[in-house]
């Protein structure tokens, strides 16, 4: 299946819509009229923005702050303003980031630095330009990031790094090309992502690592694929150039709405969606052997992973947030060591869940904004944490097991360990003989082996006893690995 770049008409306003592309699918239409059914609890909904006669909350792209509380930017097609709202812990506040231009606000992302100041980037419409904007103290202040070509900033991606910097990866139109933009003193340096193909870098997704490396993640609309590119040393090993590769290519057509992340093991992780078999789709990079591991997360008859949002948790699975294009609803799935699993967050009469943003509190509470395109409003979803995160078991509470993923795990993966009990400050690896392998230190209950013994040595093939220890140095859960060829 083969996409165009399909728009919708607001008024003198362009955009290219969800909705658009469910058009798209052979067969496919937009289902206005399943019948509802309870979603699943113990999500809470709400609706966050609804103003008489108005259309807002497209673009929805939401953060949680230090404190558990959500932000959301979002677009206001009727006025064509970027609006923004954030929680204090007791109600909604909104306000107009920036209202200066005939059409602005499109495409919006955000995010928050260390002091939970909001960062938007969006999409000018007047001018065809990519724009910024953040508040200081209660003024919102706004600057051009991009004017590469005609028609830049489509598809914003934003990124804060330690020294509290906006980094935007973004659609150049006019060259069909993906940008990164850096805000280096009081002013934007730009450059070209990638120029291997006349058209590629829609969905342009954007993630900073521990290190302020960027990682990206786009959408080739030549090729019809997955690419991630990120900044290595050139062949002189002289300076940092951006290198690309296809993360994705086994369809015939994969790589909408990616949607990126790094976890603490410098994994990359993706979210996407697999327009061939209208599937959703998650790829996991490997930082040791550079391979790419691929699962469908939903799959079968429905048509799923319409506008996919990617976070992690606070132990390191993904979450993800997707609209289901045959049941009109939100979805998440989260992963845990037993898979992955599916929840209806929102199955309002209609079409729910477009433009879904999803993101998860310290304690593993997720937290999803979306728009709800039968009624046109803003809406947002709060749900409880499935993650044991420094929370003690009741009392009498037999702890869980350690699980081990992979397991079978094959020579040269990388495997993750995540305790089932509270305190446990490390793992250990036993061979069958009772000899220790090697030990790993845990961070926040989890960590990940390489598969090589404390010797430096790769370990060989066979059965292995793994064991938490708790920080008292009391052992913990066990469990059996296999290693296999």
């Amino acid at each position: 299946m083969r996409i165009g770049l399909l728009f919708t008409p607001l008024g003198s306003r362009t955009l290219f819509t969800p909705l658009a592309l469910l058009a798209l699918i052979a067969g496919a239409s937009v289902v206005l009229g399943v019948p509802p059914a309870l979603a699943m609890p113990p999500f809470t909904l709400q609706t966050v923005d609804a103003p008489p006669g108005g259309r807002v909350g497209e673009s929805s792209s939401m953060k949680v702050d230090r404190q558990g509380h959500p932000h959301i930017a979002y677009y206001d097609g009727l006025n064509g303003n970027l609006k923004y709202a954030y929680h204090d812990g007791t109600s909604w506040t909104i306000q107009v980031a920036d209202g200066s231009l005939d059409d602005v606000g499109a495409f919006c992302s955000l995010a928050l630095d260390a002091l939970d100041r909001p960062h938007i980037a969006y999409y000018d419409d007047t001018n065809g330009r990519l724009l910024y904007a953040t508040r200081v103290g209660t003024t919102w202040t706004r600057e051009i990031a991009d004017t590469s070509s005609f028609d830049s900033g489509w598809y914003p991606s934003i990124a804060i790094d330690r020294a509290g910097r906006p980094w935007i990866a973004s659609y150049d139109h006019g060259s069909g090309n993906p940008r990164i933009s850096e805000r280096l003193g009081t002013g934007w340096v730009g450059e070209t992502i990638d120029t291997t193909t006349n058209l590629s870098g829609l969905f342009a997704s954007l993630a900073l690592d521990s290190l302020d490396q960027p990682h990206v993640a786009y959408y080739d609309l030549t090729d019809r694929k997955l690419i991630y590119a990120t900044k290595r040393l050139n062949a002189a090993r002289t300076k940092l150039v951006w290198a690309q590769e296809t993360a994705d290519s086994s369809a015939d057509d994969v790589g909408l709405f990616a949607s990126i992340a790094v976890d603490r093991f410098s994994r990359v992780h993706v979210a996407y969606m697999d327009l061939s078999s209208a599937d959703l789709r998650w790829a996991l990079r490997d930082p040791t052997t550079g391979s790419w591991r691929h699962e469908t997360v939903h799959g079968g008859p429905e048509e799923v992973g319409y506008d996919c949002s990617l976070v992690l948790d606070p132990v390191g699975f993904p979450n993800i947030a997707y609209h289901n294009g045959t049941a009109g609803t939100l979805v998440l799935a989260r992963q845990d060591a037993s898979g992955w699993n599916l929840k209806t967050v929102d199955d309002s009469p209609g079409v729910v869940g477009l433009y879904s943003s999803v993101g998860t509190d310290a304690q593993g509470n997720i937290r999803i904004s979306y728009w709800d395109g039968t009624a046109y409003d803003l809406k947002f979803a709060w749900g409880p944490s499935e993650v044991a995160v420094g929370v003690p078991p009741p009392i009498g509470r037999v702890p869980r097991a350690l699980a081990l993923s992979p397991n079978p795990a094959r020579d040269g993966e990388r495997v993750r360990f995540l305790a089932g009990e509270p305190g446990v400050g490390a793992f250990e690896l036993l061979d069958v003989a009772g000899r220790l392998v090697a030990r790993l230190e845990a961070e926040g209950g989890a960590a990940e082996w390489n598969m090589i013994a404390s010797d430096g040595t790769r370990v060989a093939p066979g059965l292995y006893l793994a064991r938490a220890v708790r920080a008292d140095g009391r052992r913990g859960a066990g469990a059996r690995l296999i290693v296999v060829r």
